[in-house]
């Protein structure tokens, strides 16, 4: 195809080249079942709603960049160990991720699943008209909090007091704010959120 190219200097002149510039067929679809490739946007939102960068801190946005942009080269390249991590973290979470992270929502679920068991077996023994829910704060770091409509720091040292829950880091703490009514049961509909939410 020949495209011809004019440029015009600030007193008016101007002048014209002509090129041919051959233009490639686009590359085929892929093939069906074969993986999308994960996107930068995607990662960095995921990495931001799950708070890795709290666990594991960068020192700038560069940094953080490159850190996504390793993830995807790890993901290309299936067969080294990091890609392999890359890969299984795809399948599972939605996104590629390093080692230290998937072991630390993995641990989280495990955190979440120990303490949640132990804390619905209290509320139906003692069924306490103040306790409002539980839920992990992942944006937070992986904070397990847990509501109670009044005194809510006493509750839970009271909690703590007639359970043994698995403490981990970040450790079990209060909701941020009271809510105002408790909820119709103590099971949350699915890991990492309240009902109603």
């Amino acid at each position: 195809m020949m495209v011809e190219v004019i440029a015009t200097d600030s007193d008016d002149e101007s002048t014209s080249e002509r090129f041919w510039v051959d233009i490639p067929e686009p590359p085929p679809p892929p093939a069906p079942g074969t993986p999308v490739a994960p996107r930068f946007g995607q990662i960095k939102k995921f990495r931001t709603e799950y708070g890795l960068e709290l666990n594991f801190p960068v020192g700038s946005q560069t940094e953080l960049n490159e850190r996504i942009f390793n993830l995807i080269n790890a993901w290309h390249e299936p067969n080294t160990p990091l890609g392999q991590v890359a890969r299984a973290s795809y399948e599972r979470w939605g996104v590629p991720l390093r080692p230290e992270d998937a072991a630390e929502l993995e641990h989280r679920q495990w955190l979440y699943e120990a303490n949640a068991e132990a804390i619905d077996n209290w509320v139906e023994a003692t069924n306490p008209s103040t306790y409002a829910g539980y839920y992990m704060d992942h944006a937070a770091g992986g904070i397990m909090r847990i509501g109670f409509t009044a005194s809510q720091e006493a509750s839970l040292a009271a909690l703590r007091s007639m359970l043994s829950l698995v403490e981990g880091l970040p450790a079990l703490r209060v909701s941020g704010c009271s809510p105002t009514r408790p909820p119709r049961t103590s099971r949350t509909s699915r890991y990492g959120r309240p009902r109603g939410r």
